[in-house]
């Protein structure tokens, strides 16, 4: 085995179930991104490509984006960062439903999801406009949503995100939901960590 074979085999072997591979294959099917050249199937870029990450801790205090611009192999250029607050009302909520993991397995909380989701876009909105970034130049946008209840021993994890509605309101494809599938395929539902850990 030749060394770049082997090290499409070591990056194939860390990602072959997760959800980022699933979703990185719709973007390839919209020509957004390339497979990979090694012949494993994974997806990889090839020309430099702008990709904004979502996240909000368990703490609620904030929504973290960040931008960073690569070939799929390197990072090539950061673009920063930036910590937008939840709005105190919405903390608050998400805050009460963290201590009350029954009401997150029973209710409906479509509702929540979506203001959470809104909060999450105006983040990224006002990210791109305070970094200068234009909207027509990010390749996709990955938003981890924000965990309401992550019990990986019983197989279940919540986040509240809606990746269409996000896709919709920002007109940018999005990557979401990388908890849920990787749960799905064994996995303790933190499928990112073992990559850049």
């Amino acid at each position: 085995m030749t060394s770049s074979n082997r090290q499409c085999f070591a990056r194939h072997e860390r990602c072959r179930s997760s959800a980022v591979r699933m979703q990185f294959t719709e973007l390839f099917k919209m020509n957004k991104i390339q497979p990979d050249p090694c012949g494993s199937g994974d997806i990889m870029t090839h020309a430099d490509k702008l990709a904004i990450g979502v996240i909000s801790g368990t703490s609620a205090d904030g929504i973290d984006v960040a931008a960073l611009q690569g070939t799929g192999i390197a990072v090539t250029q950061t673009h920063g960062g930036l910590t937008l607050p939840y709005a105190g009302d919405l903390r608050a909520e998400l805050l009460a439903l963290m201590r009350t993991p029954e009401r997150v397995r029973g209710a409906d909380l479509s509702d929540l999801e979506a203001r959470v989701t809104s909060a999450h876009v105006a983040a990224v909105e006002g990210f791109m406009e305070s970094a200068g970034i234009d909207r027509d130049g990010v390749t996709v946008v990955g938003f981890h949503g924000q965990t309401v209840l992550h019990q990986p021993a019983d197989g279940y994890s919540r986040q509240l995100f809606d990746g269409a509605l996000a896709a919709r309101l920002l007109q940018i494809p999005v990557v979401a939901d990388f908890r849920a599938a990787d749960l799905a395929a064994g996995g303790e539902g933190a499928p990112l960590a073992p990559v850049y850990h």
